[in-house]
């Protein structure tokens, strides 16, 4: 790579993150993002010394890592946009500027990627990681280089680190494997044990750091320190849902259908793409993304002026359509329908942190006390070891929020705030005793 290309693409990044950071601040500023945003933020809260153990336990992994880095929860919206981008660039640079540029501007200046961003993160990476697995593969079966199948399994294992479902897309691995490559048998699961060993390899170390520090190797899937137990997951429920509202759809299905009919694997890697996104919970910005990002690595190298003329022509409705939705009702961009519930309670956390006195100090008894990130920087949160202590010291705070299912009766102290999902307690001033 020479230095013009170098600073160009150096250039163009430091662009994207800044539009990636100024959407974010403004979703901040409007109460706009995801609960899983704030488990993130939240995540790198506390005493230093917990930093380590919370990185080992955090799951998923990958998006931890990044609020790691700085614990804001608009930068970690960009540092994850800035990850997809570089991820999405070997399979979007190497086309005609045209192409280029109506790739560009529907992956990353439309309000479908920037409102994926800040509503699901981690789906988003999930697939941006998995496309780039299946994108090496491809290059793989094209020009038989050992290095994009080595690269592909690194890949495709890190996604594991991201959604503990991955496991489901070994599925049509091990078919392409089958299927689609030459080689005797032998050979066939030589190649399977190289795509498929550093996936396992990253699941087992996450199994054997959470059995050390909790004694249980599978903690990660069910534990407060993990946002897992909130991830939904790949059914054939979500896909039957995505298929009646094909109508809503059909308009993005168009890029990624210019590349599938031209070979049977390209055929068979646009099906899983399809298949994997619609089997989420239907989501339209995150499912539009996809099939864009699927468009991009499904693209032949050398389309013909007719393929080059509808691929241009789907991506420019597509820009054009993701803009217009997005200015006729933007806030129904920001709801997920999985964290409904979360977000309901989300609301009650921001009703509760407007009654609490500055500074002070709050035990949160509530196991979404993550949302707590949404709140202003000087409150103390004071998260228990245990959920429900029998003794904590009561001069450190003088608020308790208790969930409003769980009857709570707390000496010398009266509720001041009662929601669907919550409650507030004041702890009582105690008079002095004058002569």
């Amino acid at each position: 790579m020479n230095q013009k290309i170098r600073i160009a693409l150096i250039s163009f990044l430091l662009v994207c993150g800044t539009f990636y950071f100024i959407f974010s601040r403004w979703a901040n500023e409007n109460g706009l993002f995801s609960p899983e945003v704030y488990f993130f933020s939240f995540s790198t809260h506390g005493h230093l010394e917990d930093y380590i153990k919370n990185l080992f336990l955090a799951y998923p992994v990958l998006p931890s890592t990044i609020a790691f880095l700085y614990s804001s929860a608009p930068f970690i919206i960009a540092g994850t946009g800035i990850l997809i981008t570089i991820l999405s660039l070997p399979w979007l640079f190497p086309t005609e500027p045209l192409l280029l540029g109506l790739f560009l501007l529907t992956l990353f200046a439309s309000p479908l990627f920037f409102s994926s961003l800040c509503t699901t993160p981690t789906f988003l990476l999930f697939f941006a990681f998995l496309l780039s697995a299946f994108f090496r593969f491809l290059r793989y079966q094209e020009e038989k280089t050992p290095y994009h199948l080595f690269l592909g399994g690194i890949l495709f294992g890190i996604t594991f680190l991201i959604h503990p479902h991955a496991g489901w897309f070994t599925i049509p691995l091990i078919v392409s494997t089958l299927f689609l490559l030459p080689g005797t048998i032998t050979q066939k699961f030589s190649l399977l044990m190289v795509i498929l060993f550093p996936g396992f390899t990253f699941l087992g170390i996450i199994a054997f750091l959470n059995w050390v520090y909790t004694g249980n190797a599978l903690s990660f899937l069910h534990s407060s320190h993990s946002f897992c137990p909130y991830l939904p997951s790949f059914s054939w429920t979500n896909w039957k849902q995505a298929f009646l509202q094909f109508p809503r759809w059909a308009v993005f299905l168009g890029p990624i259908l210019v590349g599938t009919f031209r070979e049977k694997k390209r055929l068979f890697w646009s099906a899983v793409v399809v298949a994997g996104s619609t089997a989420l919970p239907f989501f339209l910005p995150l499912l539009a993304t996809l099939l864009t990002l699927g468009a991009g690595f499904l693209k032949t190298p050398s389309p013909g002026k007719i393929r080059r003329f509808v691929l241009a022509l789907s991506l420019g409705i597509s820009l054009a359509t993701g803009w217009a939705l997005f200015f006729l009702s933007p806030t129904q961009f920001f709801s997920f329908p999985p964290y409904k519930p979360l977000q309901e309670k989300l609301i009650e956390y921001r009703e509760i942190a407007s009654l609490l006195d500055a500074p002070t100090g709050v035990l949160v008894l509530d196991r979404d006390y993550f949302l707590t990130a949404s709140w202003p920087g000087y409150l103390t949160v004071i998260i228990p070891k245990r959920s429900f202590p029998q003794i904590t010291p009561v001069q450190l705070y003088d608020y308790i929020i208790q969930p409003a299912e769980i009857p709570g009766v707390f000496p010398d102290s009266r509720e001041i705030f009662r929601g669907k999902k919550l409650r507030l307690y004041q702890k009582e001033k105690v008079q002095p005793n004058l002569p």
